[in-house]
Parts: structure tokens; sequence; C-alpha cells
């Protein structure tokens, strides 16, 4: 499908943390499917760029792990919508609909 960026932002850590992905229905189970970006991120940083080959019309699962209290973490859910689709919504196609043609009104002698 191409490059596509998923900007995961307002990201609050002072420990250094991790950033995976998933596609599915489902984030279970947690402990596995997910695919790791880009290492370890320092803490403090409150936002990443996510860049692959995503799929339209797929469901994706962004887990953000602590690396100092592995039991600490946050799973967000994203749907990448057709593009398409999602650009038709925002600019639906208006069809005109006919004007009447007003009837003259019969004048008096």
């Amino acid at each position: 499908m191409g490059q596509l960026k998923i900007n995961v932002t307002n990201i609050q850590s002072t420990n250094p943390f991790t950033v995976s992905y998933k596609m599915g229905s489902s984030p279970y189970p947690l402990d596995s499917g997910y695919t790791s970006y880009n290492g370890v991120y320092s803490g403090g940083t409150s936002e990443v760029d996510i860049t692959g080959n995503f799929n339209f019309g797929e469901e994706y699962w962004i887990k953000i792990s602590d690396t100092i209290y592995t039991d600490r973490y946050i799973i967000q859910n994203i749907l990448l919508n057709n593009s398409i689709a999602y650009q038709a919504c925002l600019y639906p196609t208006l069809t005109p609909s006919p004007t009447p043609t007003p009837t003259p009104t019969p004048s008096a002698f």
C-alpha cells in the first residue's frame, strides 16, 4: 500500500520506553505478535512517528511499554480508513436537483 505514518502524541513518561505495534482486531495476547519500532526512547519524549507499510482498512494496536517498570504499558487502538472513502466523507459529491420551470400565468386582455 505504501508508506504511511502514524503520529503518536502526548506521551508522558519520565522513564525510557519502547514502542511496538500489531495488526488485528484485538491487542491480545499482550506479550506476543507486536513489532518493535525504533528501539528505546528516552524519558520525556512526547511524540513518536511510526512509519511503515500499513494498510488502509486495517486495525492496529500501538503499545508503549515502560522499560524500568515492565508491568506499565499503554495500548492505543487505531483504524486506518481507506483514503478515498475518507475523502468522500469529507467532501461529499453534491448532485444538483432540478429547478422547476415556472408555469406562465395567463393574463386577461
